[in-house]
């Protein structure tokens, strides 16, 4: 190999890594695109966030077993009157499936 053609081959090798490292590096500081209703905080319409009452599902299922009792089977992030929110999937002591949507925004329980 010739001295000239092996300066150009590590040259090339070592643009390689810089792109490798700035594509690893932008993609490190990048949000997932499947992050959910939850990736960006709410804004009001005077572009202030808005602040949420129920923060998690976590936070939803214990409202819900708090108020109506039982075992709760599932929680999912959907949208509740258009505001984010949760539904979650709940077994009553008396055996009775009960669905309890959240909205986040307010904390209001809505048994469906």
């Amino acid at each position: 190999m010739k001295r000239g053609s092996k300066i150009k081959h590590q040259a090339y090798h070592s643009s390689g890594i810089i792109a490798a490292s700035m594509l690893l590096l932008s993609l490190a500081f990048a949000q997932p695109l499947h992050a959910g209703p939850f990736a960006k905080p709410e804004r009001t319409t005077q572009g202030q966030e808005a602040k949420l009452e129920v923060r998690s599902g976590d936070e939803a299922a214990r409202l819900v077993k708090q108020a109506y009792g039982g075992k709760v089977l599932r929680v999912q992030s959907v949208k509740v009157n258009g505001n984010p929110g949760y539904r979650v999937k709940l077994l009553q002591d008396s055996g009775r499936i009960v669905y309890v949507s959240v909205d986040a925004r307010s904390g209001r329980l809505q048994a469906n």
